[in-house]
C-alpha cells in the first residue's frame, strides 16, 4: 500500500517473517525515503516504533514498525488529520513535487472522466 499525505510518503506492507524477532509482535512496516516523514507520520501516531536506518542496503532506507492493530488506528489517525480541500498546495516544496507527478501520472493511466488532458511538455 502507498499512502501520500501532504506531509509525507510512505509504503506499507506486512513484514518478512525472517526479519522479526522472536517476541517482536509488530508484523506491519512503514517504509519512507525521507527520515523526516516518519517523524511526521510519528506526530500523528506514537504507536509507530522508532525509525531504523537501513541507508545502504534497503530501497526505502528509513522504517518504522507496528502491530496490524496500531497501523489501524494510525490510519484512522491519518484520517483525522485531514484539514485540507486540496491536499497538495500546503505540501512543502519537494513533496509538492512528487505528488504533482503522482497526479499526473495517475491522471495519464486513468484519464477517462477527467476534464484534464496530457499537455505535452514545452520545449524550452
Amino acid at each position: 500500500m502507498m499512502l501520500a499525505t501532504n506531509w509525507g510518503v510512505y509504503e506499507i506492507c506486512q513484514r518478512h517473517a525472517k526479519f522479526i524477532a522472536k517476541g517482536d509482535n509488530r508484523d506491519m512496516e512503514v517504509r519512507a525515503r525521507d527520515k523526516l516523514h516518519l517523524r511526521n507520520l510519528r506526530d500523528v501516531c506514537p504507536r509507530l516504533g522508532p525509525t531504523v536506518d537501513l541507508s545502504g542496503d534497503a530501497d526505502f532506507p528509513y522504517r518504522a514498525f507496528i502491530t496490524r492493530e496500531g497501523l489501524a488506528l494510525l490510519l484512522a489517525a491519518v484520517a483525522d488529520e485531514i484539514d485540507y480541500v486540496q491536499f497538495k498546495k500546503d505540501a512543502e516544496p519537494k513533496l509538492h513535487t512528487l505528488l504533482t507527478r503522482f497526479w499526473t501520472a495517475w491522471l495519464t493511466a486513468y484519464p477517462k472522466g477527467s476534464h484534464y488532458t496530457k499537455v505535452p511538455a514545452r520545449r524550452r
